[in-house]
């Protein structure tokens, strides 16, 4: 009998671990993705994205001047290119307001924080797909999923649909807005 030879690499060895343990890992990362980006709404400015987009689906057009502002819904510009500024920052963000609007309809914050948490995690998954197709190591695609979480929760942080801590008092406080 010949021996054998033992050749060390100083690179681990690749962990094999069976297909239902690969998608149990992924369900089990799924979920505490889902976890981490369901957070309440809490941006002071979601009530004026409900109430903009609640405007652009009753009255099919873009609101112009601002309804819900009346600090510069009639005042002058101050420069030459306010007027175009004013406009685009007012109408750049009517699909996701209309999109918004249509999920608070049909189940209220709990809908809108849903669709985020869904969205954020499809993202992460995606980036881990990515990662599995290069490498093919499921380690490296979770590895992926996750170091992309706080990159994609601090970035969604910056934007407008951050958290809130009490989500009935979001709920009234719309309420009021949209009547």
């Amino acid at each position: 009998m010949a021996a054998k030879t033992i050749v060390h690499t100083g690179l681990p060895e690749r962990v094999a671990v069976g297909a239902r343990m690969r998608y149990t890992l992924l369900v089990l990362a799924a979920v505490l993705l889902v976890g981490m980006f369901s957070r309440e709404i809490y941006d002071s400015d979601f009530w004026w994205h409900l109430g903009t987009g609640r405007y652009i689906v009753e009255r099919h057009r873009l609101p112009a001047p601002d309804p819900f502002s009346w600090t510069t819904a009639m005042a002058r510009d101050t420069s030459p290119g306010e007027a175009g500024t004013r406009q685009f920052n007012l109408t750049m963000e009517w699909l996701a307001q209309v999109a918004f609007y249509g999920l608070w309809k049909v189940g209220g914050s709990a809908a809108i924080v849903s669709a985020r948490a869904l969205s954020m995690t499809a993202m992460c998954g995606l980036i881990g797909l990515i990662a599995w197709r290069r490498r093919h190591s499921w380690i490296a695609a979770l590895f992926a999923a996750f170091a992309c979480a706080p990159v994609a929760a601090l970035g969604f942080a910056a934007g407008r649909m951050n958290a809130r801590a009490d989500m009935d008092d979001e709920d009234r406080m719309i309420d009021r807005a949209l009547k």
